[in-house]
């Protein structure tokens, strides 16, 4: 544990000396640096844009989310041991892990390159964590 910290902390601080010896050599010949993508920068119209449209595939999965809770339990053998809820913590996995920290960072306008690449694999891990719920408890229907 203590080992990962002090690599994180010297990756951290050399990636920080770099990006400033950059940004004073660009600086000293004259050139502007782009501190983002200009076409994630939240400010303009294309950020905006990307920044909706995390929004919206988020949202879409957090509903998703919600609605895989209803389908198990209204699928759920009512005298079974109730196993059949387990396949609830997968997608609330997905959920926490990818989707709510994508949503959290576009709506922060903050990281729309990252937000959006944990948004599609949220979306990819969804589609076959959704596949399995679905040849366990509709067998019929997944085939």
């Amino acid at each position: 544990m203590v080992l990962a910290s002090w690599f994180e902390t010297t990756l951290r601080a050399l990636l920080t000396m770099r990006i400033q010896s950059e940004a004073r050599r660009a600086t000293k010949e004259g050139a502007r640096v782009p501190m983002s993508d200009p076409a994630l920068d939240p400010a303009t119209e294309t950020g905006k844009s990307a920044r909706w449209t995390i929004l919206a595939i988020a949202g879409a999965q957090a509903m998703f989310w919600l609605y895989t809770i209803y389908y198990v339990i209204a699928r759920a053998n009512p005298k079974g041991d109730g196993f059949e809820l387990v396949a609830i913590m997968p997608m609330s996995l997905i959920f926490l892990v990818f989707v709510l920290p994508a949503f959290l960072k576009a709506r922060a306008g903050r990281s729309l390159k990252a937000a959006a690449i944990l948004c599609l694999i949220g979306l990819a891990a969804n589609f076959f964590v959704w596949a399995q719920i679905l040849s366990e408890l509709a067998p019929d229907a997944a085939r």
